[in-house]
């Protein structure tokens, strides 16, 4: 399983943001890989993003959200990912669109919508490795989806299978509006 770099570099800045360089030098000696040499475009293993999540959690006060999920709400309003949706004002089609690049952004899995709705949808994420962090940072990522290019002043997401806890797959239930 892969993931690009700018997911692993965006967790950093955030950890930047929050605790400045005396963070990011603390986490740095506890991950396996050298944070300057990951390039947004590539594709880095997986498990490095997990790491990185996992290092950061214990430098970052949680309040509410859990990290991974404010890390990856955090990340939609960051990255270059806003214009490949070019601010998709209906969230079906803003969905659509992500699953249609999924592998650009994630290298691994499949992700399907389900029971779409005027105001809700179902995205089901499978054949990827359990890590909970993931899941957590998906619940993050599509809430800010539907908030930041869709406008949605109102939105909730919901895991409610979840492959972290035996399922088959993740499971996540989207409303809006």
């Amino acid at each position: 399983m892969r993931i690009q770099g700018e997911h692993i570099l965006h967790a950093f800045n955030y950890l930047k943001r929050k605790r400045g360089m005396e963070g990011l030098n603390a986490v740095h000696k506890k991950v396996s890989f050298e944070i300057q040499d990951i390039h947004l475009e590539a594709m880095y293993p997986f498990d490095w993003f997990i790491q990185s999540l996992k290092s950061i959690s214990t430098f970052v006060n949680k309040s509410g959200y859990s990290l991974p999920s404010r890390i990856g709400y955090n990340h939609v309003h960051e990255i270059a990912f806003l214009n490949s949706l070019e601010k998709e004002p209906e969230p079906i089609q803003a969905l659509e669109k992500f699953q249609d690049n999924w592998e650009i952004y994630f290298n691994f899995g499949k992700i399907e919508l389900w029971n779409k709705q005027e105001c809700s949808v179902e995205i089901y994420i499978s054949n990827y490795t359990p890590k909970p962090e993931f899941c957590e940072y998906m619940n993050g990522f599509l809430t800010g989806l539907l908030m930041v290019p869709c406008q949605q002043k109102e939105a909730t997401v919901t895991e409610v299978k979840c492959i972290s806890k035996g399922d088959d797959g993740c499971l996540f239930e989207l409303g809006w509006g």
